[in-house]
C-alpha cells in the first residue's frame, strides 16, 4: 500500500508530530558512533563561511572571511550558469 504525502500527516502515531504535540517517545533514530567521534573531536579551524565547490564535487569551499565566501560563491555561481543549471 503506497500511502500519499497528505495522508501520512493523518497516522495515528505517537511519532506523528503533526497530530500530536510535544516530543516523540523516544529517539526516531540513533547517530552512529562515528558521527559522535566526529563532534567529539572535531577539526579546530576558523572558518565561517561554507560553499559547494564549483567542480560539482559534493565537496565545499569553507573561508574564513566574507571577502572569501563571495569570491567562492561567484565560481559555483559561474559554473552553474555554465552548466545551463537554474
Amino acid at each position: 500500500m503506497v500511502l500519499s504525502l497528505r495522508s501520512m500527516l493523518e497516522v495515528d502515531s505517537p511519532y506523528n508530530t503533526y497530530k500530536h504535540t510535544g516530543l516523540p517517545p523516544s529517539p526516531i533514530t540513533f547517530p552512529e558512533k562515528t558521527a559522535l567521534d566526529a563532534v567529539l573531536d572535531y577539526d579546530h579551524n576558523d572558518y565561517i563561511y561554507m560553499c559547494a565547490k564549483a567542480d560539482f564535487s559534493g565537496k565545499h569551499s569553507f573561508a574564513k572571511t566574507y571577502a572569501q565566501h563571495l569570491q567562492n560563491a561567484k565560481e559555483y555561481r559561474k559554473a552553474l550558469d555554465k552548466g545551463g543549471i537554474k
